[in-house]
């Protein structure tokens, strides 16, 4: 009897002592429980500053860099948290032998269920805000990189111009002067790139719900205004060293009957642009791409209207003397309608000079003929290329839209007229105009004043403030449109019916001559 009892006894012991091992072992899978619950709500906490996105550009940033240190920690976690899932399953299957393992299971089952709730939700939130600071933040980084480039460059050109050496009078610094100020502008085109693709950028990161905070906002508006002086000053260099070279190359020398000025000859290079070369002092040679004529009515206007301070009136001034020296007030606008349709198609390709002069030469023709012994057709031909390629900033080719504006403007006859058929010649078949092509024109309008020195009183800005003045969300322009346009008078085009006026003073006698308009 006692072997049996003794074994009875060691089966007692061993059991109790297996069940106090289970016990111990649900106690530990519950403690690891609550300790992957408290991990979890510190996670929602941390979520709920991660996603959704930010107000601004400041909080998405400080949001990614949360992100990244709070993914690692992620990472580390789903391991365990995998392990505590899967053993509260096993447990769970077990059937509970005294009150003791039941109250436990009881608080593991409980546990098991919100805590697998709420890990459920933690994922579909931790993978969800990662993947949208993923997307945004490359747009964003790239952003942060334009703005510093954009710094760098308008820095760079600002030394570079505070730099620069007043405006040489000989003319081997002057050249030297040319090439350095020519390099500057090739400097510059960067800078419009960099301030042209930061809106872009800027456009992307708004489509994605994020807001430009207010500190951006004001170092965008100092990135313009530094652009817009920069351009300006670079700009007015430029026209100040063209006039000074051109008192070295007899701009003031008298024009014979359809000749060029005394000393100089023409030539043309292999890509047939027409160059101009007259000799100079020292012995040497200069040669110049704008024609000599034209050279010398631009320098002897800054003279001649510089007593005139009333800015629209001297730039109508300008264009009025401009257009009789291009002779185009000869020309009929509805005639230019008719030989553009004939001569141009409707693509947006840029016309090589060869093309760019074939309609030239049938208006000036056309008006030789109807004016016959007043127009100049050769020296004409010449000085008109010269002045849309140069107005355009373009040695070799120029849009077509460019080329029907420059010339359709300054034609002559009835204002509403010219401005139906300039808009019959840029519209497409049909018969409307996109505001691409719309935008293109209004350059070439702010254009013509700043080819005769009117540069600061016609800016870029009149351009955006004409675009705005369409309705909004238009897609094509009709000519009802257009004409609604026209008659809200906007600045861009201000100074046309002036120069209308003007000509229409020409043809009257004054009977005591006038102080402003010479006549």
């Amino acid at each position: 009897m006692l072997p049996w009892r003794l074994t009875y006894c060691n089966m007692s012991i061993y059991r109790q002592e297996v069940l106090e091992s289970v016990l111990l072992e649900r106690q530990q899978v519950l403690a690891q429980l609550a300790s992957r619950m408290a991990w979890l709500l510190q996670a929602q906490t941390l979520l709920k500053e991660l996603y959704p996105l930010g107000q601004d550009l400041v909080e998405v940033d400080r949001q990614y860099c949360k992100m990244e240190g709070f993914w690692k920690e992620y990472e580390e976690q789903v391991e365990k948290m995998e392990y505590v899932l899967m053993a509260s399953v096993q447990l769970m299957s077990y059937r509970p032998e005294t009150d003791e393992e039941k109250s436990v299971l009881d608080l593991v089952k409980l546990q098991y269920a919100r805590l697998s709730e709420i890990w459920e939700s933690v994922q579909e939130q931790a993978h969800a805000a990662r993947e949208t600071l993923n997307t945004v933040h490359p747009k964003l980084v790239h952003f942060q990189e334009l703005c510093s480039e954009a710094g760098k460059l308008l820095s760079s050109a600002e030394m570079i111009l505070a730099s620069s050496q007043p405006i040489a009078k000989t003319l081997p610094k002057l050249r030297e002067q040319s090439s350095t100020h020519a390099d500057l502008e090739v400097s510059l085109q960067p800078i419009s790139q960099c301030l042209q693709d930061i809106e872009t950028a800027k456009g992307d990161l708004k489509s994605s719900g994020l807001q430009i905070s207010t500190d951006l906002k004001n170092l965008l508006a100092r990135f313009e205004r530094r652009w817009l002086e920069v351009s300006r000053y670079a700009q007015a260099r430029g026209v100040r060293i063209k006039e000074m070279l051109a008192k070295f190359g007899g701009a003031a020398m008298t024009v014979k009957d359809g000749t060029l000025p005394r000393g100089w000859s023409k030539m043309r290079n292999r890509n047939n642009i027409p160059l101009y070369t007259v000799c100079v002092r020292d012995g040497g040679t200069f040669t110049q791409t704008q024609h000599p004529e034209l050279t010398a009515l631009f320098s002897d206007l800054n003279t001649r209207y510089s007593h005139v301070h009333f800015g629209l009136y001297r730039t109508s001034l300008k264009i009025r003397a401009l257009q009789k020296k291009l002779q185009l007030h000869f020309l009929s606008s509805q005639r230019a309608l008719q030989i553009f349709a004939s001569h141009l198609d409707n693509t947006e390709d840029a016309l090589p000079i060869s093309l760019l002069t074939e309609p030239l030469s049938t208006l000036y023709q056309q008006a030789e003929k109807d004016h016959s012994g007043k127009v100049k057709c050769g020296q004409n031909i010449d000085m008109t290329t010269s002045w849309i390629l140069d107005m355009h900033n373009s040695n070799d080719s120029v849009l077509p839209v460019a080329l029907k504006t420059s010339i359709l403007i300054l034609t002559g006859g009835k204002l509403e007229d010219k401005l139906k058929n300039l808009f019959m010649a840029c519209a497409n078949s049909s018969g409307e105009i996109v505001p691409k092509v719309f935008q293109s024109i209004l350059n070439c309008l702010i254009k013509i004043p700043v080819s005769v020195g009117e540069g600061e009183v016609f800016t870029d800005n009149l351009v955006y403030e004409g675009m705005q003045a369409l309705p909004q969300g238009i897609k094509s322009i009709k000519m009802a449109n257009w004409l609604s346009w026209i008659r809200h008078n906007p600045k861009v085009l201000s100074w046309l019916p002036l120069l209308h006026r003007l000509a229409q003073t020409e043809r009257k006698r004054h009977s005591v001559k006038c102080f402003i308009c010479q006549l």
